[in-house]
C-alpha cells in the first residue's frame, strides 16, 4: 500500500472511530489527555508507513509505526503495553483527526516528488517541546476546561500506577513499610487491606480443578457428587477474580473448567447429572461474565457457544444463547446464526444416510433438532419473530417456546412486541400452549387498551373452542354491563352447536340448570352424548334441584360402563346405580327406581348379583 493510501485512510478517521479502534475506556482517556497535552512531538512518513514520536512515562520519546495492511490499520509501538492498540498510537491518530492541516503538510510533501522517507515536522505550535512541560507542571493551564483537568490528572495517575507495576514487589514493601511506621492512617488503610485474589497466579487455579476431578481414578455413582462440590468450590473462587481488574482471564479460565468436567462426566456415572449441573451452571456464569467487558471478541464468544452446541447431547446449552444475548451483541448472533444454518442444511441433505435410508426419515434427527432450537434461540434474542416461526415444526410442538418467549417480553413491559409474538405464534400452538397464547393475547389487548379487540378475541376463541375455560374468558373480559348479553349469545350458540359436551359444561358453568334440564327431557340424545365426566358432574349438580334428570344421567352413565364389558369399571357403574337409588328416593319415585333396576338386571348378569330380587319382586 503507498502513503497516499494510509494518508487517505487517516483523513476519514474521526474521534469516535478511533475510540472504537482503542476500545478500552482507559487507553482512550489516556490517548486523549497525551493529544490534549501536545505530546506527539513529530510526525513522518517512512515509506508506506507513518511514524511518530510521542513522549509518555520514558525518557526517550516512544516510536510508534501506522501502515495499511490489506485495507485496515496497523499500528505499533515500542512501550511495553500488549493489550492492542496503546495510547501513544491513539494520541497519534487523535492529533491527526483534530489537525488536518498535519495531513494536508504530508500529503503536499508526497505530492511534490520528495521521498516519502524524509522528516515532515508537526506545524508550527504542535510540538510537544514548546507546551507539554508547561501543561503537566501548571495542572493542565487555567485556560482548560474542568473535565480537560479531570483528564489530565487521570492520566497522571495512570502514569505513575504504570510506573510502580514496573517496580519489585520486594522494593514496594519497604517503602510502604516505611511509610506505613511514619503515617498511622498508611497503616490503618494496610490492615483493612485485602488482597484481590488476581494476585494470585492462575495455574493454580487450574491445578486445584484438575485435582478435584481425580483424572485417573475410577469413581462410583455416589463420589461424582463430591468432585462436582468440589468443582464448585473452585469456580467460586474464579468467580471472584472475574469482578476483580482481569475479568477476561478468569473467564477463559472458567471455561477451562468447564471444559475438563464435561470430559470428566464422560468417564464417570454421572447419571444424577452433578457434572452435567456444574457445566451448565459455569457456562451460564461464563457468558453473563462477558457482558460488561468492553471490546470483547463477540464472534469468538459465537464459536465457542457453537462448538458446546456441537458437543451437547441433552439440555446443556439451553437457554445460554438468550441468557448471552447481551454478550453476543448483533454481531455475535449474527455469527452463531450463520455458523449453525449450513449445519442444519447439511443434516436435512444427509438426513436419509444419517437414519438409515427412507426408513429413517420417520424418526427425529437429534443434532438436527438441537440446532434448530438453537436457532430459534437466536431468532428470539434477535427479536425475529419470523426466523423463529420457520424453525418450528408444522405440528406445533414450539408453541410453549413461543409463550415464554411473549412472557419475557411482557415482564420487561414490551407489550406491544409480545403481542407481535403471540398473534404470529398462536395458530402454529396446539393443546394447552395454544389455550394459554390465547389468554395472554386478550390479556395483552386489555393492558394495551385495546378492550373492544380484547372482547372481539375472547368471542373468537370461544366460537373455535367451546367450554368452560373460554367461556369464563369470555365473562372476564365483557365489561358489567354487557356481560349478560354475551352470556346468553355463548350459551345460544353452544346449544345451537353439535358439541353436547360444551353444551353441558357451560350450562354447569352458567349455573343454567332448568335450561339443561328442559333440553334432557326434550332432546336426551343430545345431552346424553356428552364426555362421562361432564355428565357425572352434571348428575352430582341435578341431585340438588332436578332429581328425575339426575336419575336418568346416572342410569345412562351406568348402562354405559357396564356395556363396556370391563369389569375394572363396575366399581364406577354401581356408585351411578347408587345415585340413581338415592335420586329416586329423593323425588319420592320408587316406580321409577324398580323400573330402572329391573331394565338394568335385564340386560347384565352382574346387576342380578348386586340387588337380587326379593320374595315379592319373584312373585
Amino acid at each position: 500500500m503507498t502513503a497516499r493510501a494510509l494518508l487517505e485512510m487517516l483523513r476519514r478517521l474521526t474521534p469516535p472511530a478511533i475510540e472504537e479502534l482503542l476500545m478500552r475506556d482507559r487507553v482512550i482517556r489516556r490517548a486523549q489527555a497525551y493529544a490534549a497535552e501536545n505530546r506527539v512531538d513529530e510526525v513522518w512518513l517512512e515509506k508506506d508507513a507513518l511514524r511518530a514520536h510521542v513522549s509518555g512515562s520514558s525518557e526517550t520519546p516512544y516510536h510508534t509505526v501506522v501502515r495499511l495492511r490489506e485495507g485496515h490499520l496497523d499500528a505499533e509501538c515500542s512501550c511495553p503495553y500488549e493489550r492492542g492498540l496503546c495510547w501513544h498510537v491513539g494520541a497519534v491518530l487523535l492529533t491527526l483527526a483534530t489537525h488536518g492541516d498535519l495531513i494536508d503538510a504530508l500529503e503536499e510533501h508526497v505530492a511534490s516528488g520528495g521521498r516519502e522517507g524524509s522528516e515532515s515536522p508537526l506545524p508550527e505550535g504542535e510540538s510537544g517541546e514548546e507546551t507539554t512541560g508547561a501543561a503537566v507542571e501548571g495542572g493542565g493551564g487555567s485556560g482548560r476546561s474542568s473535565a480537560q483537568q479531570a483528564a489530565l490528572r487521570q492520566a497522571h495517575r495512570e502514569e505513575i500506577e504504570d510506573l510502580l507495576l514496573c517496580w519489585p514487589r520486594q522494593r514496594l514493601v519497604e517503602i510502604l513499610t516505611q511509610l506505613a511506621l511514619d503515617d498511622g492512617g498508611v497503616e490503618a488503610r494496610i490492615r483493612r487491606f485485602r488482597e484481590e485474589p488476581t494476585d494470585i497466579d492462575l495455574r493454580l487455579f487450574r491445578q486445584a480443578g484438575r485435582t478435584a476431578l481425580r483424572p485417573g481414578v475410577v469413581l462410583d455413582r455416589y463420589e461424582v457428587a463430591r468432585i462436582a462440590a468440589d468443582l464448585h468450590e473452585v469456580a467460586a473462587s474464579v468467580r471472584r477474580l472475574v469482578r476483580s481488574g482481569h475479568p477476561e482471564q478468569a473467564l477463559d479460565l472458567l471455561l477451562e473448567l468447564a471444559s475438563m468436567a464435561w470430559a470428566r462426566a464422560a468417564e464417570v456415572d454421572d447419571r444424577d447429572g452433578a457434572l452435567e449441573g456444574f457445566v451448565r451452571e459455569v457456562l451460564q456464569t461464563w457468558i453473563r461474565g462477558w457482558e460488561d467487558i468492553d471490546g470483547r471478541d463477540r464472534q469468538r464468544l459465537a464459536r465457542e457457544i457453537f462448538g458446546w452446541l456441537m458437543e451437547d447431547s441433552g439440555s446443556l446449552t439451553r437457554g445460554l444463547i438468550f441468557e448471552g444475548r447481551g454478550a453476543l451483541g448483533p454481531t455475535g448472533l449474527e455469527t452463531l446464526s450463520n455458523l449453525l444454518t449450513p449445519v442444519l442444511e447439511h443434516r436435512q441433505q444427509q438426513r436419509p444416510v444419517i437414519l438409515g435410508g427412507e426408513e429413517g426419515l420417520a424418526h427425529a434427527d437429534p443434532l438436527a433438532e438441537r440446532v434448530r432450537a438453537a436457532l430459534r434461540e437466536t431468532a428470539e434474542a434477535q427479536g425475529d419473530i419470523e426466523e423463529f416461526l420457520r424453525h418450528c415444526d408444522a405440528a406445533g410442538g414450539q408453541g410453549v417456546e413461543v409463550l415464554a418467549a411473549a412472557r419475557r417480553l411482557e415482564r420487561e413491559g414490551r407489550l406491544d412486541e409480545a403481542l407481535d409474538w403471540v398473534e404470529r405464534g398462536r395458530r402454529r400452538a396446539r393443546g394447552t400452549a395454544r389455550a394459554s397464547l390465547e389468554d395472554l393475547r386478550i390479556s395483552l389487548l386489555h393492558r394495551l387498551g385495546r378492550r373492544r379487540q380484547a372482547i372481539e378475541a375472547a368471542w373468537e376463541s370461544f366460537v373455535s373452542q367451546p367450554g368452560a375455560h373460554t367461556f369464563a374468558r369470555l365473562q372476564e373480559t365483557a365489561g358489567e354491563h354487557e356481560r349478560g348479553q354475551w352470556r346468553s349469545r355463548a350459551i345460544d350458540h353452544a346449544e345451537a352447536s353439535s358439541d353436547a359436551t360444551a353444551f353441558v359444561e357451560i350450562c354447569l358453568s352458567a349455573r343454567e340448570v332448568e335450561r339443561l334440564a328442559h333440553r334432557l327431557d326434550a332432546s336426551p340424545g343430545f345431552v346424553l352424548a356428552a364426555s362421562p365426566a361432564v355428565l357425572d358432574r352434571a348428575a352430582l349438580m341435578f341431585e340438588e334441584r332436578s332429581a328425575w334428570a339426575s336419575a336418568r344421567i346416572h342410569q345412562h352413565l351406568a348402562t354405559r360402563l357396564l356395556s363396556e364389558g370391563d369389569a375394572r369399571h363396575y366399581g364406577k357403574a354401581r356408585e351411578h346405580i347408587e345415585g340413581l337409588r338415592r335420586a329416586c328416593e329423593k323425588d319420592d319415585d320408587a316406580a321409577a327406581w324398580e323400573s330402572a333396576l329391573e331394565h338394568l338386571a335385564r340386560n347384565f348378569a352382574v346387576v342380578r348379583a348386586w340387588f337380587p330380587p326379593s320374595d315379592e319382586q319373584g312373585r
